[in-house]
């Protein structure tokens, strides 16, 4: 139907002010549409012309009122055809009038809320629960309207704000405000019909995967719950259970729409972190249904068991490699195969976020127990269930996540309500003293400590967390030694030094790895460059004498640089030990610094060596402007020009008094630059000079650097191992029995061979004077 076009709307407001509105005297939730008449009214509409078009307004909230009642707008010259299309409109929306008076206005539900709560006050039960009943009908109904036309919000919107929410939200917020006058007025029947009526709602959303309805219904349970007693959070639990088996049912017996399957991980999620948070209020008002739901949670868990495995999912797969992938049979298969897919990926994945609700919770019970908020008579059925759940899930593979899981972040939250700033925790050292304990628990309970396997987590830093932890449990034994029939000591003990031979364990094998791993490109790759940016950042040397690169050799060439062996595990993937962060960025940072500044100190050194002769050397009492000129006017006498000083470092305050000194910015990203400048000379400070000396010398003549090669570092793993173990063997380092292990460890090095070969070829010596002062003072 090219002529009709749909379009979503909140009120009745067409496109354009030339289109005849279709207004309805109708009010209610629309219920369908039927496309039977829209299309006569197409056909209606092209009789007359190509250029007559229907515009077809679809209710946003699922829902006519009188703020929003045009049906639609009709464009058309013939005012003929006008009425009749306006009629087949009329009669193609399906609207139930039914509960017309609630939807004129939201605000309209402020009287069914006063209307119930008044006759709950005059104990008229009848009326308030018929109003109850009519409200409930309307939820539901609008959820199925909504879903009918495709305005359902998706997953990802539901909680927030959108169109359609309203209705929701504020039907909720009375139905709590009728709860709470319920329960003040203590009127058993009232409270339970409300939840009864609760999971009806809650029934339908799952049914519709209405995840935004289904937070609501869950809301309303745990608002209810902060504020029930005891004999209705039974009630409470027992609907909820009908939610949870409801939920896995349905989810069990689908075979066919994986997006069906799809959508119910969000209601699963939103069930699970609905028992957590039932859970933690019940643990705060320290009530026996922490543990019952608790337990529900325990249930959900087991439940999922079912839908990881799939005892029909090995035949259809030896059927699907005998069929051709053309065949509608393939296909077919190729479907059911899928949606067990999804269910075991479900399953799995709401199993980690459960496993790492029993931490949290169990972390928050053990912590509240050391604060003496609960006893332990209170807490044991809690740890009870806490054994019963990590009996069959692993506890290791739980805390060695433990800073991946986002729902660990509560634990924190949790902690910190209802504690002024100065109680805050500020460290996370009660995850790993939960774990201690717990184990110690299991371990009681009958599971062997060498089950427990070595993992990522397990390291020298977290061994030393351990023990810090493991004394915390030894000041509290009085209290612990309830749940370990005076034992605790003895459990907790035996728990840390299984955990101490995990850690050797662990950290044997991770040597074993970086040993067979290879090395990560990216990180060798960084550290080379490394090398050569802070090389030649510190190459100020080359800033004062001529450097040209060569190609003939000679015997007075040598190799200048670092070679030297560095652990290999800086230079291996960080999935290797992701436990640790080995920052390979400060090995290029130190050698290419200790490189750039031994360059300088080798060419000072032999710049002083050759300058240093007896022509050459003035005495001056002290370093002034006046003497520099004097010495200045001596080697221009000789043709030459100053443009570079080397001096002592122990002559810097004196430099520092001279009103001719400017200092440079050296820590800027242009190093190398010079120390300072007098006159436009450059001058560089050197701690290899002898105290109280003085070079200035043209650095055109004085000399020229030499390269032959220039630096290319090396990263390596590949070097003579065996030669130096000879080597280390006759200087008495190590004795031959170590030899296998010393060649172990030399396998968890790798080589960095940074050199560069170069040959000072010094110039003219009349291009320099050495400078000695006889008074100076130190910096």
């Amino acid at each position: 139907m090219e002529n009709v076009e749909e379009s979503y709307f909140s009120g009745g407001v067409g496109l354009s002010g030339s289109k005849h509105p279709v207004k309805t005297t109708k009010r209610g939730f629309v219920q369908d549409i039927d496309i039977s008449k829209i299309a006569k009214c197409s056909k209606l509409l092209s009789s007359v012309s190509s250029d007559c078009k229907l515009q077809l307004n679809i209710p946003i909230e699922g829902k006519v009122s009188s703020a929003s009642n045009v049906l639609g707008f009709i464009e058309c010259s013939n005012s003929e055809i006008i009425p009749k299309v306006e009629r087949l409109i009329e009669k193609a929306y399906k609207i139930d009038n039914k509960k017309t008076w609630m939807l004129e206005d939201y605000n309209e539900l402020e009287p069914i809320s006063s209307l119930t709560t008044k006759a709950i006050k005059d104990f008229e039960k009848g009326v308030a629960k018929t109003v109850l009943t009519e409200l409930t009908d309307t939820i539901i109904g609008y959820i199925k309207a909504r879903k009918n036309f495709g305005l359902s919000p998706s997953f990802e919107q539901a909680g927030r704000i959108h169109w359609g929410r309203d209705f929701i939200d504020e039907s909720f917020k009375h139905l709590g405000k009728i709860m709470k006058i319920s329960i003040k007025e203590s009127d058993p029947d009232i409270i339970d019909l409300l939840l009864y009526l609760n999971r009806g709602i809650g029934e339908e959303s799952i049914s519709l995967q209405d995840l935004d309805t289904f937070k609501s219904v869950t809301g309303f349970y745990l608002y209810s719950s902060h504020r029930l007693e005891d004999d209705f959070l039974d009630t409470l639990l027992l609907y909820s259970r009908d939610l949870e088996l409801k939920t896995i049912f349905d989810l069990e017996k689908e075979k066919e729409n994986i997006d069906y399957i799809k959508g119910s991980e969000y209601v699963l999620n939103e069930l699970a972190d609905y028992y957590r948070n039932l859970t933690k209020i019940l643990i705060d008002k320290q009530t026996r249904f922490a543990t019952i739901s608790l337990g529900k949670l325990l249930g959900i868990n087991n439940n999922l068991e079912r839908l990881m495995y799939d005892n029909t999912q090995f035949q259809l797969e030896m059927r699907l490699e005998q069929l051709e992938p053309e065949s509608n049979e393939y296909q077919e298969i190729k479907n059911k195969l899928e949606i067990i897919e999804e269910k075991e990926r479900i399953s799995k994945k709401l199993n980690f976020r459960i496993c790492s609700t029993f931490y949290s919770i169990g972390t928050y019970v053990m912590v509240n127990i050391e604060r003496e908020k609960y006893t332990i008579e209170f807490s044991q059925p809690i740890f009870g269930k806490l054994v019963d759940f990590f009996k069959k899930n692993n506890l290791e593979e739980v805390f060695n996540r433990a800073n991946r899981i986002d729902s660990f972040f509560l634990i924190e939250h949790w902690l910190r309500e209802n504690e002024d700033d100065e109680a805050h925790i500020s460290y996370t050292g009660y995850i790993d003293r939960f774990y201690l304990l717990m184990t110690a628990l299991l371990y009681r309970k009958g599971k062997y400590l060498k089950e427990i396997k070595p993992i990522e987590r397990f390291n020298k830093n977290r061994l030393e967390t351990f023990k810090t932890e493991f004394e915390k449990l030894k000041d509290n034994a009085h209290t612990w030694d309830q749940l370990f029939e005076n034992g605790s000591q003895k459990y907790f003990e035996a728990t840390l030094k299984r955990l101490e031979e995990c850690t050797g364990e662990r950290e044997e094998n991770l040597r074993e790895t970086v040993r067979q791993v290879g090395l990560s490109e990216e990180r060798v790759e960084k550290v080379k460059s490394d090398i050569i940016v802070h090389t030649k950042r510190h190459l100020e040397a080359r800033n004062f004498i001529n450097a040209e690169v060569v190609t003939e050799e000679d015997e007075n060439f040598i190799y200048l640089g670092i070679n030297t062996l560095s652990d290999k595990i800086f230079f291996v993937d960080g999935s290797v030990d992701p436990t640790t962060h080995y920052a390979c960025d400060l090995i290029g940072v130190s050698i290419g610094r200790e490189i750039g500044i031994g360059e300088a100190e080798y060419l000072i050194k032999q710049i002083f060596e050759k300058v240093n002769i007896k022509e050459n050397r003035i005495q001056f009492e002290t370093f002034s402007i006046q003497n520099l000129n004097t010495a200045k006017e001596k080697l221009e006498g000789r043709g030459f020009r100053v443009t570079t000083i080397l001096m002592s470092h122990d002559l810097g305050r004196d430099l520092w008094r001279m009103e001719e000194f400017r200092y440079s910015d050296r820590q800027s990203e242009e190093r190398p630059r010079p120390y300072g400048t007098i006159d436009g000379i450059e001058i560089y400070v050197s701690r290899v000079l002898p105290k109280g000396v003085t070079i200035i010398f043209d650095k055109t003549h004085v000399g020229t650097l030499k390269i032959l090669e220039e630096l290319s570092p090396i990263i390596t793993t590949d070097f003579d191992k065996e030669g130096i173990i000879r080597k280390e063997l006759e200087e008495g380092k190590i004795k031959e029995e170590q030899r296998e292990e010393r060649l172990e460890e030399l396998d968890e090095k790798v080589n960095i061979k940074a050199l560069e070969k170069i040959k000072f070829e010094f110039g003219s010596s009349k291009a320099g004077l050495v400078l000695f002062i006889k008074s100076t003072e130190s910096l």
